[in-house]
């Protein structure tokens, strides 16, 4: 289930969905959120930063349960592994990955919780197997790893079977803005309109548009 009340790690990307998540945990759920951003040598690490510092700011204003974010330097994968790991495992090996950082940070904090925004509709490579069951697994190898029982890795967005287009609603309902989350996954300062996460989140957009009869919607003028 879902925490409530609780320290907890949420792993920000400056995405939508992350972004999403560190409100909905302060409001509906009322944790106490500490952000891990992973400088993991993606390509569009600059924009993401640009992305997090602007709702940090905000975040820091308006949320007495949220925390300064913590930033790390990790490539994942390893330079070394880059050009010859088959891209069917990338996606899934590379959230293991970044789960173990934010399991690392949650035992600097003495927290037991680590929350990841993945979403149904994720399919990025091998990430139809991102499932309920998946994060079961990892919960249950970090608290072998760690010989800690009370951690617990979670998909929230899984839990609740929210997929974009009701992660867009939840937050315009909420009064989060998200024009200024970076999904797309290119080096450039505007988004390319071709990436998978450019189109996925084009689509829920335009959904969310038609699902709403709000015309002072801010969702709906965001562009991919």
């Amino acid at each position: 289930s879902i925490p409530q009340n609780k320290e907890v790690v949420v792993v920000w990307s400056g995405g939508l969905d992350s972004t999403s998540l560190i409100a909905m945990m302060i409001k509906d759920y009322t944790c106490s959120v500490y952000p891990l951003f992973i400088n993991r040598g993606q390509g569009n690490y600059r924009f993401e930063k640009i992305a997090i510092d602007h709702y940090n700011d905000i975040f820091l204003q308006q949320f007495g349960l949220y925390h300064q974010y913590c930033e790390i330097e990790v490539p994942i994968p390893p330079n070394q592994f880059k050009k010859g790991l088959p891209k069917r495992y990338t996606h899934v090996m590379q959230i293991s990955d970044i789960i173990n950082q934010a399991v690392r940070y949650a035992l600097t904090l003495d927290a037991d919780t680590i929350l990841i925004g993945t979403i149904p509709s994720d399919r990025r490579g091998n990430s139809n197997n991102v499932t309920l069951k998946y994060f079961v697994s990892k919960t249950n190898e970090v608290r072998l790893g760690t010989d800690k029982p009370s951690l617990q890795v979670l998909a929230p967005f899984l839990l609740l079977h929210y997929n974009k287009r009701e992660i867009i609603a939840w937050s315009s309902s909420n009064g989060l803005d998200l024009s200024k989350t970076r999904s797309c996954v290119g080096n450039r300062p505007e988004p390319c309109g071709e990436c998978d996460a450019c189109k996925s989140r084009s689509e829920a957009f335009n959904q969310q548009f038609y699902n709403s009869n709000r015309s002072n919607d801010k969702t709906r003028t965001v562009e991919a």
